[in-house]
């Protein structure tokens, strides 16, 4: 019995761990250089950053801002790499 209740604990506490998602991608959003030959390759990290679901332990507050920065930055972008002349 002690054997099934600790398995059950440790899966438990295991399971807990994995649904816990820490977004820190600001700091690396705007330290991104404008790179136009990688263009399609940073537009899809964007992409792929900006359709992240919010964190359980984040603020609601913070994910809003996070995510107007990954936009924005994904706008500039944009804008810089497909200049028209």
């Amino acid at each position: 019995m002690l054997k099934i209740t600790t398995t059950v604990i440790a899966l438990s506490l295991l399971s807990g761990c994995t649904m816990y998602n820490n977004r820190s991608i600001p700091s690396s959003v705007t330290t991104m250089p404008n790179d136009c030959a990688n263009e399609n390759a940073i537009i899809n990290w964007l992409e792929f950053q900006e359709n992240q679901e919010r964190g359980v332990f984040t603020n609601e507050e913070i994910y809003a801002q996070d995510k107007r920065a990954i936009k924005y930055h994904k706008w500039r972008f944009k804008y810089i790499c497909n200049t028209v002349n």
